[in-house]
């Protein structure tokens, strides 16, 4: 049987894709599963177990492998979930016949990974919060969310991570400007506090750029200064006849016995009298 010269070329991709020869190309996309699951780093291993396992189950639809085998699902989720994950999911005690059931090793990892819930420690953890200089107010609102998801707040969650805001900001001015506000609501308390976080760094901005600037017109007189120097190194001085810096000749408060004057040696002296040998005696002196 000769082949199809329209049929459409598939290319080549990984296995668990199983992609055949009557797949369309707009459907073989090449999907990346998501990494090992951090568990040692973790600061929250509840939210970062979910966040994960959420990920997974994105990877799980997108790739078809809810039509696989329960043997195939299990172990393509122990390979991606890590030797971290896999040291723990090896102390669960499973049966034989729930180690090929993937939703009961999942329910495992969940009770293994979320505690259960003690509202009063975790509202108590979300009002203890502070706002950390080195963090963006989205930064701070984030991590407020992560905090209030098992504090059971109900419909009072955006009501009470605005009173975060307002409380936690640090610039009184701010907190002026929240307080003033009749109804606000965390959407408005958000955009107040971005727009002061905004002209905070353009004004470190600028003040950055001046100190540039200064720092520019200190290294230019500083150039110009020792360029003059140089320059006052190079010339012979009329006074005593040497090179010296400025305000170093040898003949400043020295008299001549030329002129009788004082500021020069007498080999510089300008008068018309004929040099002595006293004269000769003092230039050879100095």
């Amino acid at each position: 049987m000769s082949e199809d010269p329209d049929a459409l070329q598939v290319p080549e991709l990984p296995k668990y894709q199983q992609i055949n020869k009557n797949t369309k190309i707009e459907e073989a996309i090449i999907l990346n599963p998501p990494d090992y699951l951090q568990i040692k780093n973790s600061e929250n291993m509840a939210v970062e177990w979910e966040t994960w396992l959420q990920q997974y189950e994105w990877f799980e639809t997108a790739s078809n492998l809810k039509k696989k085998n329960k043997k195939m699902q299990v172990a393509t989720f122990m390979s991606i979930i890590g030797s971290e994950a896999i040291s723990i999911y090896n102390t669960f005690r499973l049966s034989k016949i729930d180690q090929k059931n993937l939703q009961v090793i999942k329910e495992k990892f969940s009770e293994y990974f979320i505690p259960k819930t003690n509202v009063t420690c975790e509202r108590f953890m979300f009002f203890k919060r502070e706002y950390k200089t080195e963090e963006t107010i989205d930064d701070y609102v984030r991590a407020l969310r992560l905090r209030s998801k098992n504090c059971e707040f109900g419909e009072l969650e955006d009501s009470f991570i605005r009173d975060k805001l307002v409380t936690g900001i640090k610039n009184d001015a701010v907190r002026l400007k929240l307080l003033s506000e009749e109804e606000l609501t965390l959407e408005r308390a958000i955009d107040i506090c971005k727009t002061n976080e905004q002209t905070e760094n353009l004004l470190e901005s600028l003040k950055f750029h001046d100190m540039q600037q200064v720092d520019s017109v200190k290294h230019k007189v500083k150039e110009q200064t020792e360029k003059q120097k140089s320059e006052d190194d190079k010339c012979v001085c009329k006074r005593c006849g040497t090179r010296h810096g400025r305000k170093l000749c040898p003949a400043f408060d020295k008299e001549c016995i030329k002129c009788k004057r004082k500021g020069h040696f007498a080999r510089c002296c300008r008068t018309k009298q004929v040099q002595t040998v006293s004269t000769l005696n003092e230039d050879m002196a100095n």
